[in-house]
């Protein structure tokens, strides 16, 4: 059996939609997890279910952060993907993704630090066609707080992912708002029209973890890199919402 000391330890920041998942998987395939929450009741919840170490530390907490970092061996990969909250405000978002980022490059200091980040980061709304060297200068001022986690990761050889809109098991925003009579098509009048709406790029949890296993696994190759994580297949809001009527036979939203 491999010993301790030759195992690759991971820790996963979030232990939330994608990081439960990623913590598992990671598990099963022999890696040496530690799992961190921002609260005491889930780290609680969790540790009793998990076979894995979780503990609650607020990553955007530099002396929590050096605490615990005081009492472990050195992380091989470390893996942000903690969430903001559903109340969001650029005050958590600053907190969660700048300073967490940032804490644990410069204190916990793992070999390898990769983020997860968003496909918002890029400004764009005309249809166009974007990859992995287009220019990200987004104007949103969450997204450019994420722009900032960005650069603190990739500055210390770190590895972004930018993620296109999460579903999966119990989540779907596009789902739910148009079962609930919420939805609408973006319909714009200025060049260029959008009479089909917004284009909408998704990714399923499942292939995000699977993405995140393959970076884990190579990440000596892939330093300093930026990979968009999507299922590949844009669709407009139309053609999503048209699919969702035939499904559940109801009315497309209006514009």
């Amino acid at each position: 059996m491999e010993s301790k000391s030759l195992l690759k330890r991971a820790l996963v920041a979030g232990c939330g939609y994608i990081g439960e998942p990623l913590c598992d998987r990671l598990h099963e395939s022999g890696w040496e997890v530690v799992a961190l929450t921002h609260s005491r009741e889930s780290a609680k919840r969790l540790g009793a279910a998990k076979p894995y170490s979780v503990q609650a530390v607020s990553i955007s907490d530099a002396q929590a952060v050096a605490e615990f970092a005081a009492t472990q061996e050195r992380f091989n990969v470390a893996v942000h993907c903690a969430a903001s909250g559903r109340e969001g405000g650029i005050e958590s978002y600053q907190h969660v993704y700048r300073d967490g980022c940032r804490n644990l490059v410069e204190i916990l200091q793992p070999d390898r630090l990769v983020y997860t980040s968003s496909t918002s980061v890029y400004p764009h709304s005309d249809g166009e066609i974007v990859d992995e060297a287009t220019a990200a200068y987004p104007t949103a001022a969450t997204a450019r707080v994420l722009r900032e986690a960005e650069n603190i990761v990739l500055n210390a050889n770190g590895i972004v992912l930018r993620l296109a809109g999460l579903y999966g098991p119990g989540r779907s925003v596009l789902l739910r708002n148009f079962l609930e009579n919420k939805a609408s098509i973006d319909f714009r009048e200025e060049t260029p029209v959008t009479p089909d709406g917004r284009w909408i790029n998704q990714v399923h949890r499942t292939d995000v973890v699977s993405a995140l296993i393959h970076v884990l696994e190579k990440n000596g190759e892939l330093a300093g890199e930026i990979f968009n994580v999507s299922d590949s297949r844009p669709m407009t809001q139309r053609a999503v919402y048209r699919a969702m009527a035939e499904r559940f036979n109801k009315p497309e939203p209006p514009t």
